[in-house]
């Protein structure tokens, strides 16, 4: 058996997830426990373990146009800090999707 497939075999990858309307509310998720919609564009996920050595992604929902950058937080390592804008620039609510594989 290979190191890498040995490695995936006591390791087992943890996927979390939310869909995040752009009201702020959630439309599903995993490991979720808490959502905070803090001003236009700005969102503070809360999982349940630490995700800060975790590779997050994040994309716009479908029929959403503009950007969303993510940044997870050393101060507070269950969260990931999420920033929609539209495509001027400004911060905007928009609806998304984010991915966190530990």
């Amino acid at each position: 058996m290979s190191k890498d497939a040995n490695a995936a075999k006591h390791h087992q990858l943890k996927t979390l997830w939310a869909l995040i309307e752009a009201n702020g509310l959630f439309d599903g998720y995993k490991g979720l426990t808490g959502n905070s919609h803090l001003s236009d564009g700005v969102h503070v996920i809360d999982f349940n373990r630490n995700v800060h050595k975790c590779a997050a992604t994040a994309t716009l929902s479908d029929q959403e146009n503009g950007e969303i950058s993510i940044f997870k937080p050393a101060s507070s390592p269950s969260s990931v800090d999420a920033f929609t804008h539209n495509s001027q620039g400004s911060g905007a609510d928009k609806a998304f999707d984010l991915v966190v594989n530990c």
